[in-house]
């Protein structure tokens, strides 16, 4: 059941699924709200082709070099320099990145909207769009993330378990 830890309790039946190739899929799918989206960008996405993670940083699972991208865990994106959207989307794209992966199951937001992102298909659309189209984030990063998707620079191309993952273009494309 997703959002239930395992315990002592389930551990059997959780061995007894990571032996089987099969069983090991499905568990990871079930267990874990990221797995999906990096799945699907190993299957969808060039393998030159770099990541940046937003709450979330269990990047193990991609088969394509990733960053963690909130400003507290990453000193290495000079957020203090852009000025918005646009500049953020060209600085990725400079350096390689080419999708960004949110996780709004763990994105601040979460915790003052009662609608959580996971669930029916299409809630993470609709976190998305109130928390970074129409809401005003309070640290500078997410500010350019709302600019860049309002102007279009970071488009929503995945969406399940409450992950979005956003290909990164550059204006005029």
């Amino acid at each position: 059941i997703r959002g239930v830890w395992p315990t002592g309790l389930s551990v059997p039946d959780m061995l007894m699924q990571l032996r089987d190739p099969q069983g090991r899929e499905t568990a990871l799918r079930r267990q874990l709200d990221v797995y999906a989206a990096c799945e699907w960008i190993n299957q969808n996405v060039q393998e030159h082709a770099r990541v940046v993670l937003y709450d979330e940083t269990r990047g193990f699972y991609l088969d394509r070099l990733y960053m963690w991208g909130n400003a507290l865990h990453s000193s290495y994106i000079p957020y203090d320099t852009m000025r918005n959207g646009a500049d953020l989307a060209a600085w990725m794209l400079a350096h390689g990145v080419r999708y960004a992966l949110i996780n709004l199951n763990w994105s601040p937001q979460r915790w003052s909207d009662p609608e959580l992102p996971a669930g029916p298909a299409g809630n993470e659309q609709r976190a998305l769009e109130r928390w970074y189209y129409e809401g005003e984030p309070k640290e500078h990063f997410r500010v350019l993330i709302r600019d860049a998707l309002r102007k279009g620079l970071w488009v929503p191309v995945f969406a399940q378990n409450g992950v979005v993952v956003l290909e990164i273009r550059q204006s005029g494309e």
